[in-house]
């Protein structure tokens, strides 16, 4: 049976939106984001002004996507890179780890990822799905232990968050990544010494 048309629309207008996104991110990484006018982004990408504004209400609206994009792509590699790993601690250092090395490598997108603030888990679907199921199956092992999963969950965010910050603005050293995933892991219930153990071991690659 064929699809009624409305029910190929929300496919094209992904397409364009995707568009839009990308377009952005090239645009941005050029001029920088304060100078990037809407009619240049919709430009690179190949639409009209109007079409953009079938998509985004303003340019705000756009960074956030642009930003949620991003994370949602991180958060798939660090997940595939740490498939062949059996420890839910582990995991959660290497996703702090790598995620404060972005920000150190790429501060703009640091910049934007703290300004959405604790509203990252809802931007991100892909952040928020491997966070509860990085501390579900922690809790569930007894790996970690915390008065509850979403005080676990407040206290990994938000710390990494800042962390982000710090690296995203100089302040942080090149031990800061290791010494936020330490923190978080000590918050979560593992020993001190162990913690740091985990949180310098070799990242594993990116696939």
């Amino acid at each position: 049976m064929a699809l009624r048309t409305d029910e190929k629309r929300p496919k094209k207008r992904e397409r364009t939106q995707l568009q839009l996104i990308e377009a952005a991110m090239r645009v941005f990484a050029e001029k920088g984001i304060g100078g990037a006018p809407i009619h240049v982004i919709a430009h690179e990408a190949g639409l009209a002004n109007g079409t953009f504004y079938n998509h985004f209400t303003t340019k705000q609206e756009l960074i956030v996507a642009v930003a949620g994009h991003l994370m949602d792509r991180l958060s798939d590699e660090v997940a595939a890179s740490v498939r062949d790993l059996d420890d839910p601690a582990e995991w959660v250092a290497v996703a702090l780890r790598r995620f404060n090395q972005k920000a150190q490598d790429d501060p703009i997108w640091g910049n934007v990822t703290v300004r959405l603030g604790g509203t990252a888990s809802d931007v991100s679907g892909r952040i928020a799905a491997n966070m509860t199921r990085d501390l579900e199956e922690g809790i569930r092992r007894g790996r970690f232990k915390v008065p509850s999963q979403q005080a676990a969950a407040d206290a990994l965010l938000g710390t990494g968050l800042m962390g982000l910050l710090s690296v995203s603005t100089g302040r942080a050293g090149p031990e800061h990544a290791s010494d936020i995933a330490a923190m978080v892991l000590r918050s979560l219930g593992i020993d001190g010494e162990e913690a740091e153990e985990i949180t310098h071991r070799p990242l594993p690659s990116i696939p």
